[in-house]
């Protein structure tokens, strides 16, 4: 059975042991809640499967599967940027009387017991945030650079050298005599 949310809050009281999947849209709403967000827009479909396997253990599985609208670093055109990310966690609830002496692992939340629901929203973000490239080129967005952008870069990247090389620091002056 699959469940389509709004929200990313999941109940996790009165779940039957198995499996259980909900699936959840992310869009320009969604990226609008992370004020220093790098994506501003996406067409996303996200999916929940979880597995209960007692009554304090989950498992959580997390695909997002869509694309994200990117700006090229160089020359700052928009672009879609197609992702497909799976991720795994394991939700334990715990005595709060555990709660501090258990260790911290990237895979692993430990909550306390009495939690009826998990809000799934930072984990699709970090997830999503997670696969976004460090550089993004036109190339990965599947566009050409503009050219009138790069035609700009290159004239104030020739400005700044020639500067750079017309005024005489003379600190550089005692280097220069070691040629």
């Amino acid at each position: 059975m699959t469940e389509l949310l709004d929200s990313f809050v999941v109940s996790i009281v009165n779940l039957r042991l198995g499996k259980h999947t909900y699936d959840f849209n992310c869009d320009e709403a969604f990226f609008k809640e992370y004020n220093y967000s790098l994506v501003k827009s996406g067409n996303l479909k996200c999916r929940l499967e979880l597995e209960k396997q007692r009554e304090i253990l989950f498992t959580l599985a997390l695909f997002v599967e869509g694309t994200l609208e990117l700006a090229c670093d160089t020359c700052l055109d928009l672009g879609n940027y197609p992702i497909n990310e799976k991720y795994n966690l394991i939700l334990k609830l715990v005595d709060s009387s555990q709660l501090e002496n258990n260790k911290v692992e990237d895979d692993l939340i430990v909550m306390p017991i009495d939690t009826h629901q998990i809000d799934l929203k930072p984990f699709f973000f970090e997830m999503i945030t997670l696969s976004i490239p460090m550089k993004v080129t036109c190339e990965l967005i599947n566009k050409e650079c503009n050219p009138e952008m790069l035609k700009y870069l290159l004239n104030k990247s020739s400005d700044s050298t020639d500067k750079t090389n017309d005024s005489n620091d003379p600190r550089w002056d005692i280097l220069n005599k070691l040629k």
